[in-house]
């Protein structure tokens, strides 16, 4: 398991493109043209990846974290779950 640190906002946050965004409602506004454009920025981001696994593993609801929706990172968990379980991912 990672250590409650690694998640601390001033681990890696603070070096996430969205920190300087001039508009952060726009990673929560939930339109199609605002969830792009964030994940558009999330595209470059140096902590992309530690975003998306912050927010899956701490159930994040709303918004893009990663570049990921709430919906991606649900399907994600659902994937780990089955996984978890020997459930395969494909349905037959």
């Amino acid at each position: 398991m990672i250590d409650d640190d690694f998640w601390s906002a001033e681990l890696w946050m603070r070096d996430a493109k969205c920190s300087d965004t001039p508009d952060p409602d726009l990673f929560f506004s939930g339109v199609a043209e605002d969830i792009a454009k964030a994940q558009a920025i999330c595209k470059g981001c140096p902590v992309r990846l530690l975003c998306a696994s912050y927010a899956i593993e701490n159930n994040t609801e709303g918004g893009v974290w990663g570049g990921l929706t709430e919906a991606d990172r649900k399907a994600i968990k659902a994937t780990k779950t089955r996984s978890r379980k020997g459930i395969p991912n494909k349905k037959h």
